[in-house]
C-alpha cells in the first residue's frame, strides 16, 4: 500500500504507511522509501539519514542514490558523501547525474583532480547535460581557468541552446576579462527568451 501510495504520489499517505513497516521491520526498502519521501518534500536531513542508512551503493537504484548525494551537498556534507560511496563503489557509477554529484564531492574536498576525471566522465557520457557542463564548468571557474570554462560552456551551447548555460557563460567571458563577447552573449540571451526577466537583469 505505501508503495501504491509512492507511484502515485501521495507521498503523507505513503509516508505514514511506509512509517508503520519501518518501524516494526526496519527493512531496507521501506527506508529507502521513506528517504525518497523525505528529499521530494526538501527534507534533505532526513533524507541524508534514511538513505544513509538504507541504501547500499550495491544495490540500491540510482534514483535513491541520486536523491542520496544530492542531499548530502545540500547540506553541505561532501565529506559525509564519499565515505557512503568508497573509492572502488565511484568506478562503477553509470548514471552522468550521480558521476557529477560525486565529482562535485569530490573538488569540494580538495580532490580537485579527481573530481575533474569524474565531472569529465560524466558529461563524456551524456554529452547533452546541462547540469553536468554547469558543474565542470564552475569548477573551472573556481580554479581560475577561465578559458577551460568558457569552452567547456560554449561547446555546450553549440549542441543546444540553454538559458542557464548561457547565463554562466556571460560570467566566465567577464572573469576572462572579455566585456565584449560578455555583453554580446547577454545581449543574445535577452533577446531570445524575453519571457524571462533574469535574463535581461543579466
Amino acid at each position: 500500500q505505501g508503495v501504491d501510495a509512492f507511484k502515485a504520489g501521495k507521498l503523507d499517505e505513503a509516508e505514514s504507511l511506509l512509517n508503520d513497516v519501518y518501524t516494526q521491520t526496519h527493512d531496507n526498502y521501506a527506508g529507502i522509501l521513506l528517504g525518497m519521501i523525505k528529499y521530494s518534500k526538501k527534507d534533505y536531513s532526513g533524507a541524508a539519514a534514511y538513505l544513509g542508512e538504507n541504501a547500499d551503493p550495491e544495490t540500491a537504484p540510482d534514483s535513491a542514490l541520486k536523491a542520496l548525494a544530492s542531499a548530502e551537498m545540500q547540506l553541505g556534507q561532501p565529506g559525509k558523501l564519499l565515505d557512503l560511496i568508497s573509492p572502488s563503489e565511484r568506478e562503477h557509477i553509470k548514471d552522468p547525474e550521480l558521476k557529477a554529484l560525486v565529482g562535485m564531492a569530490l573538488v569540494q574536498s580538495g580532490s580537485g583532480s579527481s573530481g575533474e576525471k569524474m565531472l569529465l566522465d560524466a558529461l563524456h557520457s551524456d554529452t547533452n547535460n546541462a547540469a553536468v557542463r554547469a558543474t565542470l564548468a564552475r569548477h573551472y571557474l573556481i580554479d581560475n581557468e577561465t578559458e577551460k570554462a568558457i569552452a567547456t560552456l560554449e561547446e555546450g551551447l553549440a549542441q543546444k541552446t540553454d538559458s542557464g548555460l548561457q547565463r554562466l557563460l556571460v560570467g566566465a567571458y567577464i572573469a576572462a576579462h572579455k566585456p565584449e563577447a560578455a555583453l554580446q552573449t547577454a545581449h543574445k540571451l535577452a533577446a531570445t527568451t524575453p519571457e524571462q526577466t533574469l535574463n535581461y537583469y543579466v
